[in-house]
């Protein structure tokens, strides 16, 4: 009978002992399973933005023409604006993205599988603007970005800075009413662009800048090389 007392005396205390420990190695082991699977998650998700060059045409000096093919896809749950350059200055001219201001946006609408709308801004902050809907993903084939000066031609590779946005305005207003339609693209779409389809355009009065903003989600740079 003692002997059977004892034995449940050990058993019950190796058991407070190591009840704690497990405890500890499995939440150990949880964060380690969390961990991995945050990593392999990063892995698995593909940037928000790709590009690739694909031709180069040459114009009036010092101007060259790069043809882009771009994927965008919007992970966000909500609808943002990806904004890309309109063109690539030299580095003494250049204004990032959502600097400067503009004169006017020109309203096209590529040709293709499914509907993309997008603005030029024309002015000191030109870009190219797409609205996407939550979790679109755009393929948008031949997107033209004019090379400025010398030296950018000459180099085999190339940054195009990229910003998403939740909003964008433009001297005060929602940008969506600088289009003369409904910007939002579709949730899949492959398109060209081809710059004699264009829908709309508006202008400022007197045609003086006015300053652009923009609620800024993500900003950074895709490097492609050129040749």
């Amino acid at each position: 009978m003692k002997a059977q007392i004892f034995m449940l005396g050990f058993f019950i205390t190796y058991t407070s002992f190591a009840l704690p420990e497990y405890k500890a190695q499995s939440s150990v082991n949880h964060d380690i399973h969390k961990q991995s699977q945050q990593a392999m998650t990063k892995q698995t998700v593909k940037p928000s933005v790709e590009i690739k060059f694909i031709d180069m045409i040459g114009r009036k000096p010092p101007m060259t023409e790069l043809l882009m093919d771009v994927t965008l896809h919007n992970h966000y749950d909500q609808p943002c604006w990806f904004l890309l350059p309109d063109d690539i200055p030299d580095e003494s001219n250049y204004v990032a993205i959502g600097q400067g201001g503009v004169l006017g946006v020109s309203v096209y609408q590529p040709v293709g599988k499914g509907r993309v709308i997008f603005g030029n801004l024309v002015g000191s902050a030109n870009s190219q603007a797409f609205l996407l809907p939550a979790g679109a993903k755009l393929k948008i084939r031949r997107l033209p970005i004019t090379l400025w000066g010398r030296e950018n031609a000459l180099k085999d590779q190339v940054e195009i800075e990229v910003v998403i946005a939740s909003q964008l305005t433009i001297n005060g207003e929602p940008a969506e009413a600088w289009f003369g339609t409904n910007p939002m693209s579709d949730l899949q779409a492959d398109v060209t662009v081809d710059k004699t389809s264009r829908l709309d355009s508006r202008n400022t009065d007197n045609f003086k800048e006015v300053p652009i903003s923009i609620t800024e989600k993500e900003r950074f740079k895709v490097l492609v090389t050129l040749f």
